[in-house]
């Protein structure tokens, strides 16, 4: 499964599942791309990021929100990461890839 543009705000999030790839690509140095997920209650979020690079810099900031757009955790690499958040319920979480510093 592939990314649709614009997926930049959480209104506009392409929906995705539990163990279901996606790929994608960041159109600019300011695009962020969004990423819906449902919820059916308390648990963990785990979210694992490929990276196309392999670096010791910063190239994106992988973050995971809630429906407000909180950040629940968020990691920046340049190279393949895996992280979680806990959440407190059923309900729509995010993912969210955008372009760190470098």
């Amino acid at each position: 499964m592939s990314e649709t543009e614009a997926n930049d705000s959480l209104s506009t999030a392409d929906s995705i599942s539990t163990a279901s790839p996606i790929t994608g690509q960041l159109s600019s140095s300011s695009d962020i791309d969004y990423f819906a997920l449902e919820a059916t209650g308390a648990g963990t979020l785990e979210v694992t990021f490929g990276s196309p690079t392999s670096s010791s810099l910063d190239f994106f900031t992988v973050s995971i929100l809630d429906s407000a757009g909180n950040v629940l955790a968020s990691q920046e690499s340049g190279r393949d990461i895996n992280f979680s958040a806990g959440v407190d319920g059923a309900g729509t979480y995010y993912a969210a890839v955008a372009a760190d510093y470098y």
